[in-house]
């Protein structure tokens, strides 16, 4: 089954729809179309799955590598591809189930990259992780100003903090 999956960006959700059932959703944006614009694209792939209860139950315990989102949820937006023709089928999380819904994948925010590190805090022991690769995500994952290091001959980067000494943090 080729699928991809969007999910509301709570910056964007100024009608705070985010979790909303579709009646519910339907009331506060005061139209009967989802807003495509507040969403953005958080997996797209092939899973083994045949229906969208199982999408769900996937997408909610085992979330399969490559997923960038949080849990599936209600307002979660599935689109269901046709390999053979190209089309694609939208269905929208309810409380109770899916509905086929109009949907503007075009106006969604793209999936961003991410990269896969070995992330060492203080105090803490090393873990794979995976981070976006906007200057923002790689200052959020430091906790300020990047400053990069390449000690070895490999194509290994370390990260820090570029004020860490200064502010007293922890090596």
């Amino acid at each position: 089954m080729e699928i991809a999956i969007y999910q509301i960006d709570p910056e964007k959700d100024e009608d705070g729809v985010m979790f909303s059932d579709y009646e519910r959703m339907r009331e506060r944006q005061g139209k009967e179309t989802v807003d495509a614009a507040i969403y953005g694209r958080v997996f797209e792939g092939t899973v083994a799955e045949s229906g969208l209860e199982d999408v769900y139950r996937v997408f909610n315990w085992e979330k399969p590598e490559g997923y960038r989102g949080r849990s599936m949820s209600v307002s979660d937006i599935v689109e269901v591809r046709d390999p053979g023709t190209g089309a694609s089928d939208f269905y929208y999380c309810d409380t109770v189930g899916f509905r086929k819904v109009a949907f503007e994948p075009e106006k969604a925010a793209p999936m961003k990259p991410v990269i896969r590190v070995v992330l060492c805090e203080p105090g803490r022991t090393a873990r794979t992780a995976e981070i976006g690769t906007e200057l923002e995500d790689l200052q959020r994952a430091v906790g300020g100003f990047i400053e990069t290091y390449y000690p070895f001959g490999e194509d290994v980067c370390i990260v820090c903090n570029d004020e860490g000494k200064l502010n007293g943090m922890s090596p």
